[in-house]
Formats: C-alpha cells, sequence, structure tokens
C-alpha cells in the first residue's frame, strides 16, 4: 500500500482530490489496478503497465534522476 501522504509529495499534488482523480483516471485507463483506501489514506496497487525505453532515452532519464 501507498500512503496518500508520500504519494501526494512525490507527485506534488496540492490536495487529495487532486491524487483521487489522478489515481481513478489511471485505473480507469488501465495504467494501474488497484484499490483506493480512502478511509485510511492509501492506495493498493496490484499491478501497472510497463513503459519501455529507447536507448536515446536512458541519459536523459539518468541525468534527471542525478538532480
Amino acid at each position: 500500500c501507498l500512503p496518500y501522504s508520500l504519494l501526494l509529495q512525490q507527485l506534488e499534488l496540492k490536495n487529495v482530490r487532486e491524487l483521487e482523480d489522478l489515481l481513478i483516471e489511471a485505473v480507469y485507463s488501465d495504467i494501474i489496478h488497484g484499490k483506493l483506501d480512502q478511509r485510511n489514506q492509501q492506495v493498493e496497487v496490484d499491478c501497472s503497465i510497463g513503459r519501455d525505453l529507447g536507448p536515446n532515452e536512458l541519459p536523459n532519464i539518468a541525468n534527471t534522476l542525478q538532480e
């Protein structure tokens, strides 16, 4: 389970409503499969789609992660 507080911080969202809207959109778009637990302010992700990267994308991602 991922706590809302962590997701809000990492995604730089302003409030729980924005986070829940994003999570609901991700579920409906089949990006993630999981459950929102509003009572305990957490989301349980069962699975998510993968993302393949091209070799030309790796340097940009490495630079972003190092910043």
